[in-house]
């Protein structure tokens, strides 16, 4: 299984890198932009995304809407710092398999692994 981070900041990036290599991902690339995320999704070999909702060039609820315009199969989960209830329907609303709360815990990116896998 391959994943995708798509998160602006470099340390939370290699944390998150680790964390998915450890729950059994065998390879993980990394983004630092919307735009960038969608070029790297745009090989098709992306089994897994991991987005932050916030980024320094788009929105990650825009990249969400992106990616499910082009691909309905994509597991694709969350990240998000706030967890108001408005932007937690929107993240679901649009497609996202499942939503994380950062601080991002060991735990849930092995269940999102788990459930990406079947």
């Amino acid at each position: 299984m391959k994943a995708l981070v798509i998160d602006d900041v470099v340390p939370i990036q290699n944390m998150l890198k680790k964390m998915l290599l450890a729950a059994g991902v065998d390879e993980v690339v990394t983004a630092a932009t919307g735009e960038a995320g969608l070029l790297l999704l745009a090989t098709g070999d992306i089994d897994l995304l991991l987005l932050d909702i916030h980024l320094p060039d788009m929105s990650g609820l825009d990249v969400l809407k992106k990616i499910r315009e082009r691909n309905s199969t994509l597991y694709v989960a969350v990240a998000t710092g706030f967890e108001e209830p408005e932007t937690v329907q929107e993240i679901i609303r649009l497609g996202a398999n499942h939503y994380i709360v950062k601080p991002v815990k060991r735990s849930e990116v092995k269940l999102v692994v788990e459930e990406a896998a079947r």
